[in-house]
Order: structure tokens, then sequence, then C-alpha cells
């Protein structure tokens, strides 16, 4: 049986003081600031809400906080400074819980909060709000997506299975823009390179199909790999491309292994690529994956490059499923382009 933690508010995920923490595309590197980092946090509240025909047992919340949430979702207003609203469902896979027990929801709230104030940072050109709208704490197996050796399977276990807990009507108060699933899986490349830390599909957030990502739970830094691949999901490439005139180190999009000498920040060129996919351009489709090394080596699996169906180092070919497209802007129907709601309420 899957046990999860109820509970009764919906804030947005923020947690004062927290910084960017020194961050290596491969490992952790302790400093003077890691402390901060780990600092005991209270877990925030968490709504749990899963719609009646989701297969999870559970206590859902009081019919009123239902109808509040759907009041808050019809009370729009006009997006002002620049803020964008992200409704974030987390789903942590049985082995994460294993590793962690009773501290497996302070854990990833503090990761979750390390990332939501990356996406906060003005480095960014626009500040996203991330709103925690459920999570799922899976205890078994049964049930759970299937994670495997193969990225592209395993993306897709999950986006098919974040759909039967995720409602399809935005105006559902369970509904969220982008489903997390977090694991303890050693991902691999279909090489058999074993430094993959995250997967998204570029730009799927703006996809009912693809809204969905993949991270590796490798400890404190996890929060970093949710910002990176989040933004992957917004569509940002990494740093580092000829001619960008970004390298490819000390960003949250950094390509390779190298430590930032500050504090962790977006290169411009994320913020052009943000600024850029937020301009009302008709979109031009060009399906692509998108991972994140830990070694740093930037790769991205377009539809000749797919790893054939089930793994292994046969011939690539094709997906048919995975022609979603990628966007070089947002369209107009995108949820990140919504104008902001007062959807979650902070708590006094």
């Amino acid at each position: 049986m899957h046990q999860r933690h109820p509970r009764a508010r919906c804030p947005p995920l923020c947690v004062a003081g927290i910084l960017a923490c020194g961050f290596l595309l491969g490992c952790w590197g302790p400093s003077h600031f890691q402390q901060s980092c780990l600092q005991a946090l209270e877990p925030q509240a968490v709504s749990s809400y899963l719609s009646p025909g989701a297969p999870l047992k559970g206590r859902p919340p009081s019919p009123g906080f239902q109808r509040q949430r759907q009041r808050q979702r019809q009370r729009q207003r006009r997006a002002a400074g620049g803020i964008l609203h992200l409704e974030l469902l987390v789903a942590v896979g049985p082995d994460v819980f294993q590793a962690h027990q009773e501290d497996t929801e302070r854990y990833v709230l503090t990761n979750l909060n390390i990332g939501a104030e990356l996406l906060r940072d003005p480095s960014l050109g626009a500040q996203f709000r991330v709103h925690l709208v459920k999570m799922v704490i899976l205890t078994e197996p049964e049930g759970a997506p299937n994670i495997t050796a193969n990225l592209t399977s395993s993306l897709l276990s999950v986006c098919g299975w974040s759909r039967t807990i995720n409602p399809e009507d935005d105006t559902d108060p369970g509904h969220a823009d982008l489903v997390l699933y977090i694991t303890r899986f050693d991902l691999e490349l279909p090489d058999g390179n074993r430094q993959v830390r995250g997967v998204t599909q570029l730009g799927g957030a703006c996809s009912p199909t693809w809204s969905c990502l993949i991270t590796e739970d490798t400890g404190f830094d996890l929060g970093v790999t949710i910002a990176h691949e989040i933004g992957h999901s917004f569509g940002l490439e990494h740093d580092g491309a000829p001619g960008s005139g970004c390298g490819p180190s000390g960003h949250v999009m950094a390509s390779d292994g190298a430590a930032p000498r500050a504090g962790l920040a977006w290169s411009p060129c994320s913020r052009r690529q943000l600024l850029s996919l937020l301009r009302p351009v008709p979109p031009s489709p060009l399906p692509l994956l998108a991972t994140h090394l830990r070694t740093g080596r930037s790769l991205s699996l377009g539809p000749s490059q797919e790893p054939a169906p089930g793994g292994g180092r046969g011939p690539r070919t094709p997906v048919p499923t995975h022609k979603r497209p990628r966007f070089q802007t947002l369209p107009s129907s995108c949820p990140l382009l919504r104008p902001a709601s007062s959807r979650c309420t902070p708590r006094d």
C-alpha cells in the first residue's frame, strides 16, 4: 500500500536565507555555506489531494480546502513584475523512501526549496513562484513508474503514470503544471554512461503529454538538479554552445563539471533564451530529449537518435510516441503564460 502525508495548505516553496550552494556537475563540493543548506527546516504544508480515480489510498483534504483551492484558481489577476506561477506535483520513489525513511518529506522539501529559490533568482529574467500542489511518497514498488536503464522508456513510464494522479483539467484543485519524479536509480545513457542525474523533454512543460521530469537523488545537490531540469522543461539549453558568449560552467544550466566561483545563478544565455521563449511568436516543432550529466557532457537525443526500444546497444530508431514539439517560443496555450493567479495562499 502506498502511504502519503496529508496536509491542509498549499504554500509557495520558498525559504528566506537559502542561497545557491556550491555545485559540481558530478559531485557535491562541501563549502563554508553548506551548513545554510543543511539547516533544519520545518516541513511546509503540502496539499496531497488525489483525484477519485487515482490508484493510491489516503485521506483527501477537507471539502472546505477543495472549495478554497477552486476559488483561488478562479480568481485570475494580471501578472505583475514578471512573476510566473508554476504548480508542481512531486512523486517520491520507493527507493528514496527506503533511503530516508521518516526524514523523506523534510529532505525532499529542503531540496525543493533550494530549487525554488533558484527559480526566483533575478538573473533568470522572470521570477517563478513554485507552488507545491501535492507530494506523493511511494513506500512500495507496486504501482510505481518503471525506471530502467532506458531513459526514454523511463520518461514515458513516468509521464504515463503521472496522468493517473494529475487531473488533466487545469481548473481541478489537484492539477499541476509539472510532475517531478525523484528516484535513486542510477540513470544511464544508451552507451552505458551512468553520469546522468536527470532527464526531461526539452520544452515539455507546455505539453500535457511531456510535462514530467526525472531527477536522481544524489544528495543535497538534488535541489540544483531540480532547477536545472525544470529549466530544460521550459526550453532552456545547456550553457557553453559555440558562439553563445556563455561559458560551460558556473551557472545553473552548466554543461561541464566546474564549480561556480560564487553564488550560483543563471547565465546571460539562459536569461536570453527564457525571455525569447516568453515572446508571443508562433512555435516551430522539433522533438528533443534533454539529459543532465554529472560529467557535464551535453547530450540531446533527437528523433533519429532515440535509444532503441527496450534499451541496449541496438539500432537507434525513432519512437513514434516521442513526437512532442519543442518550441522556439512558448505557445499562448502554455500554462506558464497564463495570467498569474492566487492559486495558493502563503502561510501567515
